[in-house]
């Protein structure tokens, strides 16, 4: 595809890649291997990776797609880890020897094309930059790698959102400098970090918190189309295919500083008759300005050319802006849906095997991970204990204490009761980026959930043989029953608490030593009968692998097994007698008839854009016609910022105040693979009608009465007129 496009390719191949994805693009797997370390000198992790290299190296040799003479385009540079720097004073010697051994590995495989390494490098790599402003790491740059090439493989264009904090944007004006900046003080190349984000579909593509749109606030949308700022961009490409030749023949000449350090012009040197300047006002204003000095034999003089100036560029009059509508299907505020409760523990099946000398006892790695293998994000801890509760008391106070990664849901005696705090925090630990006054009251991994279960609800739901009456005192057995929620693994290791590693990740409940379950209302003491049991994944999921006899597979297949939802007990409810369930995990499911504009052949692959706007749902999974949408989760944003981005030019969209705060993100965008062959019926014109199979599983089992498909429509404009 880069091929037929004229496109180079910058191909990172891991092991570790960041990107804001599950593990950092490592597979989760390796939190199995007891013996294996990551990211570090550790044989078992050497040989996976070269293992893994091998075969894909192989594959690429096939396809010949390496840049040579007779492959003008492909891949041209090929990158090793990522941003080893971030951690490598946590590793010392072990991490520079690791460095260095995946630099022998890639020379073994004499790879055709230059090595690169972002942010942290070893042997014959050249190093290159990230950052919002690489034109200030030029110096310092120059310095450490004297005869490389200054590289930016990550120039940010705006920034990732997590659940809970408001959208992430990057001024047009700022970006546009940094770029230009980069370019005119040297820079060789600038790769776009992201140019196009998309979307986090399945449940293994996002790193912990992040939304499921990885929209970015990039030059691309998450729909595939050219946004604003691309188009500001592109004025900028022009120039540099343009005059690129002319800047690689040749370099800089001298450096007149006015003021401060970002007022500044950059002469080159002449090739032949010309000359490229750069001027730029970064005190003010942020201004830049390019131009072509020509030197004019007949008249004796230099003639200047102004070829690029982004205070014109960006003059509103001048720039295709791209302008969003939706338009919304009805809500299904008086429809029907197919209804499954998600079943507790101790009504499933697998229930008999654990209690009957299978279950997994408390011993302090109990962890998530070890029992779903990270093929879900759901897993049960229960366990029974018996309380001694004072007569004329009608309702109970209990705090509920632990370690435990990322949420909670807990119920007593099948009752739902209460949650673990939310939003969650992207920056739960301390690190190099947090403010030193505010670690001692960061959260890391402890959770205090309050409960007030009340007496007649929790005694209703358990069998007569369980409750012993006295005069002043009731004695009761309680089931307690704990969904458990991952929300994908972390990037990296300062995501995690202090002396913790990316090996050490823990999810569900751990760390056994800091559980309690405190009651008042002059209850007696807690009495714990046996241990924990642990069921890891949803009972609908377990159906489906139990189907796949235990291979590797996903959540998102789920959709795909007609023979596992059809067996399930569906009730066919209204709203009115959903919104009367109590809370609970709850499966939805619903055949929707869709009018969709603008229908073109193979319209699903391009054209088309629909989303699923989630309002007044809590959290969970989403699927079109058998093709995951991703999590969802209708959390406000209200977070502030990471450190990492203090003093950054990364802001929030605009809040007008506490009463306006919206969750992060409503829209969830369908596939278009989920849009072929959905086409039932023609109507005049470009109108098509879809048909779409929706499933959902809410934690909480929330109304699905605001639930609606949305279809998006842009159009560029100049001028205030559609262009």
């Amino acid at each position: 595809l880069a091929q037929s496009l004229s496109l180079h390719i910058i191909l990172r191949v891991g092991p570790y890649i960041c990107a804001e994805s599950n593990f950092g693009g490592l597979p989760s797997t390796l939190l199995l291997e007891p013996e294996l370390l990551i990211r570090t000198y550790n044989e078992p992790f050497l040989k996976s990776i070269k293992n893994w290299l091998q075969i894909l190296f192989q594959s690429l040799e096939n396809q010949n797609v390496f840049t040579n003479s007779q492959t003008p385009y492909g891949i041209i540079l090929l990158q090793i880890e990522n941003e080893y720097e971030m951690i490598s004073s946590a590793y010392g010697n072990q991490g520079t020897l690791y460095l260095q051994e995946i630099s022998n590995i890639m020379d073994s495989f004499s790879i055709p094309i230059p090595i690169i390494m972002c942010l942290g490098s070893s042997g014959n790599s050249i190093e290159t930059l990230n950052a919002f402003y690489p034109h200030k790491l030029i110096e310092s740059q120059r310095i450490k790698h004297p005869l490389q090439p200054l590289l930016c493989t990550e120039l940010w264009t705006g920034w990732y959102n997590t659940f809970g904090t408001p959208h992430h944007v990057r001024m047009i004006e700022d970006l546009m400098y940094s770029v230009v900046k980069f370019i005119g003080n040297g820079g060789s190349l600038v790769n776009y970090y992201m140019f196009y984000g998309g979307t986090n579909r399945r449940r293994i593509n996002g790193m912990y918190l992040v939304t499921t749109s990885y929209d970015y606030d990039a030059p691309i949308d998450e729909f595939g189309q050219v946004t604003t700022k691309g188009n500001v961009l592109k004025r900028w490409h022009d120039v540099l295919i343009k005059y690129g030749d002319l800047l690689l023949q040749s370099e800089i000449d001298f450096v007149e500083r006015r003021g401060g350090n970002e007022d500044e012009i950059v002469v080159w040197k002449w090739v032949s008759d010309k000359r490229i300047v750069f001027e730029s006002c970064g005190s003010q204003e942020l201004k830049v300005v390019v131009k072509i000095q020509q030197k004019c034999v007949e008249r004796g003089e230099e003639i200047s050319e102004i070829v690029f100036d982004s205070s014109v560029i960006l003059d509103e009059d001048r720039v295709e802006s791209v302008v969003e509508r939706l338009e919304y299907e009805n809500e299904c505020e008086n429809t029907e849906w197919n209804v499954y409760e998600e079943k507790l523990p101790k009504s499933r099946a697998e229930w008999n095997g654990i209690v009957d000398g299978n279950e997994q006892k408390w011993n302090g790695w109990n962890e998530q991970i070890s029992v779903t293998k990270d093929q879900s994000d759901y897993c049960w801890y229960s366990t029974q204990f018996q309380l001694s509760i004072p007569s004329e008391c009608d309702q109970l106070h209990m705090e509920f204490e632990c370690e435990c990664a990322d949420s909670l849901h807990l119920f007593l005696n099948g009752i739902y009761q209460a949650s673990s705090h939310q939003p969650l925090l992207e920056d739960r630990c301390p690190n190099a980026w947090s403010d030193p006054k505010s670690n001692e009251h960061m959260p890391r991994f402890h959770q205090v959930i309050s409960l007030a279960p009340r007496i007649n609800d929790i005694l209703s739901k358990h069998q007569d043989s369980s409750i012993v009456n006295t005069i002043k005192h009731t004695v009761c057995t309680i089931q307690m029953d704990i969904l458990s929620v991952s929300c994908g693994l972390v990037k990296g290791d300062w995501m995690l608490d202090e002396n913790w590693t990316m090996s050490d990740e823990k999810k569900g409940i751990f760390r056994s030593e800091k559980f309690q379950l405190r009651v008042q209302n002059g209850a007696g003491g807690v009495e714990w009968l046996g241990g924990w049991s642990v069921i890891g994944k949803l009972e609908v999921e377990s159906k489906y692998f139990e189907k796949c006899e235990g291979n590797h597979a996903e959540i998102e297949e789920i959709m795909k097994q007609r023979e596992v939802l059809s067996n399930l007990d569906w009730k066919k409810l209204k709203i009115s007698d959903i919104s009367g369930l109590a809370f609970g995990p709850r499966w939805f499911m619903k055949d929707m008839r869709v009018n969709v504009k603008g229908w073109m052949e193979h319209a699903w692959d391009f054209g088309v854009m629909l989303s699923v706007e989630m309002r007044g749902m809590f959290k969970g999974m989403l699927w079109i016609n058998g093709e995951c949408c991703g999590r969802y989760w209708l959390v406000d944003g209200i977070n502030d910022r990471v450190g990492f981005l203090r003093g950054s030019p990364i802001t929030f969209q605009s809040i007008e105040s506490t009463e306006n705060v919206e969750p992060t993100q409503t829209l969830y965008r369908i596939p278009p693979s989920a849009l072929k062959n959905s086409v039932v019926e023609r109507k005049t014109g470009d109108i098509v009608t879809l048909q779409l199979k929706m499933l959902v599983f809410d934690e909480l089992g929330y109304v699905p009465n605001q639930i609606r498909i949305v279809q998006r429509f842009v159009k560029a404009e100049t001028d205030g007129n559609a262009a």
